[in-house]
């Protein structure tokens, strides 16, 4: 779905808080299923990312898109985002009034550099849980052929999943992840180093329905 399209009042935080040991994860729908959003074409603000939990041994990766405020094909997006965080806030603002709040834009202190977005990439050992393309064909989604593409500046279209709202450690907030990928090569760089699939190659075993 694109962002200009969606409607607030289809929203929905669900009361089905799932508890963990440390955590806990609350369901959001709209219109009674999960959100997804295709964006406009985005700039990837930083090379992928990649971090661990403390204690945990899998290695769990992100990337960073900008989010110009001040440019018109991102408005719809920014309302979109800005609008799931309030809602967030106010239906926990007595639940969790201790806690602090977390989104997934990031400004800086200073408001020099423009805003980011952040979004995750599930995977396993070896490859991403999403489809990956590149100018519109299918690549292999295996994580270092994918590691290679994503540089600071390369352009994405991406499709994206708002995740259930989750809190750990006196802190909540909403989290992203990539469905769908198109890196974008500038018209003087076609050729690759992530190989296309060979024929009959299923890139990903994951397929998301039409919104």
């Amino acid at each position: 779905m694109f962002p200009n399209k969606i409607d607030p009042s289809k929203f929905n935080i669900s009361d089905n808080i799932i508890k963990g040991t440390r955590a806990w994860c609350s369901p959001v729908t709209y219109d009674g299923k999960t959100l997804e959003l295709i964006t406009p074409i985005m700039t990837l603000a930083f090379p992928l990312s990649s971090y661990q939990y403390p204690g945990k041994p899998k290695i769990n990766y992100s990337i960073s898109v900008e989010l110009d405020s001040n440019n018109p094909n991102y408005k719809s997006l920014n309302q979109v985002i800005q609008g799931i965080d309030a809602n967030t806030k106010k239906t926990f603002e007595s639940d969790l009034s201790d806690h602090q709040f977390i989104s997934s834009v990031k400004y800086s202190n200073n408001g020099k550099y423009v805003p980011t977005l952040r979004l995750k990439m599930v995977s396993n050992s070896h490859r991403f849980k999403c489809v990956i393309k590149r100018n519109g064909e299918y690549v292999s989604d295996e994580i270092e052929p994918v590691k290679r593409l994503l540089v600071k500046g390369v352009k994405l279209k991406l499709k994206i999943q708002l995740n259930p709202i989750w809190k750990v450690n006196k802190k909540y907030g909403v989290s992203y992840q990539v469905l769908e990928m198109d890196v974008m090569d500038p018209p003087n760089n076609k050729h690759s180093d992530n190989p296309k699939p060979k024929p009959g190659y299923n890139s990903s075993p994951f397929r998301f329905a039409r919104t």
